[in-house]
């Protein structure tokens, strides 16, 4: 809201300008937390590929001249907005999925 876009009163009411009312921004906005799952697989993960400083090194050459995996992948490789019950008319809740843990 730092923008001056959100609801004329709160805005106002923290000193910030008015850009434009607009009183549903950040109406039902939460904090996010995070789940992570360890999964026990017959493969080695990525965090233990990229490791070894050498590892690092190996993962840069091979997008720089590669341009191919590891490290050419996105953090994120999946998500979604979705409703939390049937009566929510706009999504809720961000899911996300990721091969590496932060």
């Amino acid at each position: 809201m730092l923008s001056g876009l959100g609801p004329a009163e709160e805005l106002k009411r923290h000193g910030l300008y008015v850009r434009q009312d607009i009183p549903d921004v950040a109406k039902i906005l939460q904090d996010h937390f995070g789940v992570d799952f360890t999964m026990a697989v017959n493969r080695p993960s990525l965090n233990q590929k990229l490791r070894p400083h050498l590892a690092k090194l190996l993962g840069w050459f091979e997008y720089n001249c590669l341009g191919s995996r590891p490290v050419a992948i996105s953090l994120n490789q999946g998500g979604d907005l979705i409703n939390s019950h049937d009566r929510q008319h706009i999504p809720d809740l961000h899911l996300y999925f990721s091969p590496l843990r932060y």
